[in-house]
């Protein structure tokens, strides 16, 4: 089973991943890895680190045939990262897409909460630029089609664990 976990910059994905990791036993693999380690040995690859769009486009055949290949070997992985779109989806069958999003008022009420956390399982070596209403417009318009989607409105916590539990909930079955 190929567990996809996505949703927009510093909601937790690499946290919810880890924690998927450790309960389910099925390793997991960030789309940031994948992204740093081209960028790195290629600077001239045509992508930034900063570049969502551009990297999405790059990394899109990629983590495509990435996904079969594990499917067609009848491997499980988790997968964590922004780079998920309604065009990557397209083209695959039978993965578990989960979105993680925040709500407007839980991003107005801990939007200082959230850019102290944002280096929790990753280090973010750059300060944050994307003010609340950024974050509201992004949480807004990540929308996909087919994927379970979690919005936290107050707990972070408790919605993580609830992720955790709805993700084993279908591995099971």
């Amino acid at each position: 089973m190929v567990i996809i976990i996505t949703g927009p910059s510093s909601t937790g994905k690499t946290f919810i991943a880890n924690q998927l990791m450790e309960e389910l036993e099925i390793p997991f693999f960030s789309m940031d890895w994948l992204k740093m380690g081209l960028y790195r040995s290629n600077p001239n690859i045509g992508f930034t680190p900063t570049d969502n769009k551009k990297t999405e486009e790059f990394l899109r055949p990629v983590i495509v045939e990435m996904i079969k290949t594990i499917q067609e070997n009848q491997q499980s992985l988790i997968i964590e990262g922004i780079y998920v779109t309604n065009e990557l989806l397209s083209q695959l069958d039978n993965v578990l897409v989960v979105n993680m999003k925040f709500s407007e008022q839980y991003i107005i009420n801990s939007y200082v909460d959230i850019i102290k956390h944002r280096s929790v399982s990753e280090l973010r070596q750059y300060d944050e630029e994307r003010t609340v209403a950024d974050f509201i417009k992004e949480h807004k318009e990540f929308v996909l089609d087919g994927a379970y989607e979690f919005v936290v409105e107050r707990d972070y916590l408790n919605k993580v664990d609830k992720i955790v539990e709805f993700v084993k909930e279908q591995v099971r079955k």
